[in-house]
């Protein structure tokens, strides 16, 4: 390498070390997202799932000749309740595919939040044991 080399040389290990450092950092990045994704997922699955076995042990009680109607009256209720949590799983599951589509237009504006609170707290039940104070100089 001749001493006019020298330089070009200098900058461009300098250039591809930067640019392996980008890359070590875009794969650093994409492992914690797979990461987090597989995370989720697992998640996911569990909440899906645990409502699920509830409504498919309490049908096949159910199915068979019981004899019972407060174990009957038992189940439906649990298979009821457990399918409106699983309703209600999915449906922020398709809010959150919503939100994620970029389809949702927020439009912030400054609002004096006290002001608002103080419009709304006689409209709340009342509650034992909470002290509320609004200022009317904040």
């Amino acid at each position: 390498m001749s001493l006019l080399s020298a330089p070009l040389y200098a900058k461009s290990r300098r250039h591809n070390g930067s640019q392996l450092v980008r890359r070590q950092m875009a794969f650093l990045r994409a492992s914690d997202l797979e990461r987090q994704r597989d995370e989720f997922l697992s998640l996911l699955s569990h909440e899906l799932l645990t409502p699920l076995t509830s409504i498919l042990g309490w049908a096949q009680v159910a199915s068979h000749d019981v004899g019972d109607p407060a174990l009957l009256a038992r189940a439906l209720e649990s298979i009821a309740r457990n399918a409106l949590r699983q309703k209600a799983l999915l449906v922020s599951l398709l809010d959150l595919a919503y939100y994620r589509g970029s389809r949702l237009v927020l439009d912030p504006e400054h609002t004096q939040l006290w002001r608002q609170m103080k419009l709304r707290l006689p409209s709340l039940p009342p509650c034992r044991d909470v002290q509320l104070s609004l200022f009317d100089d904040v």
